[in-house]
């Protein structure tokens, strides 16, 4: 299995990513949205050991600048597309490494994150990415 969509599943915790991170190594894509016990935790987990996910929706989770930071150091090499919208804990530092370090990111969801301030710079760094959020003010 390279895809899971476990959306808006309100029994999906940190332990749950746990055990998805140890039975699918080989995952692409994985939709967490609206999992809201999702943390810091269970994403270090799922991020090193499904290094290879290409697709990666934690929209309406409590994910913060470590999981994002941690994303960005073991999914570098695939990563594509990440959603973070709703996601009240990230600033630009984060997004900053994963501009950076993800060169093949080419789609990044921001809706109703707190005001970011700086994503023009973020286009600089990738000029390959495509954000998108309700509106974009530098």
């Amino acid at each position: 299995m390279t895809t899971l969509v476990i959306a808006n599943c309100p029994t999906v915790t940190d332990s749950t990513l746990y055990t998805i991170s140890s039975m699918l190594p080989d995952l692409r894509t994985l939709d967490a949205c609206g999992c809201g016990k999702i943390s810091d935790r269970g994403i270090h987990a799922l991020a090193k050991k499904c290094n290879k996910l290409t697709i990666l929706d934690l929209s309406s989770t409590k994910v913060t600048n470590k999981s994002v930071t941690t994303i960005a150091y073991h999914c570098y090499e695939s990563l594509t597309s990440l959603k973070l919208s709703f996601c009240h804990s990230i600033t630009d530092s984060c997004l900053y490494t994963v501009a950076q370090k993800c060169k093949k990111l080419r789609t990044l969801h921001l809706y109703g994150c707190k005001p970011l301030r700086h994503l023009l710079k973020l286009m600089e760094i990738n000029p390959l990415l495509k954000i998108e959020k309700e509106s974009l003010r530098y």
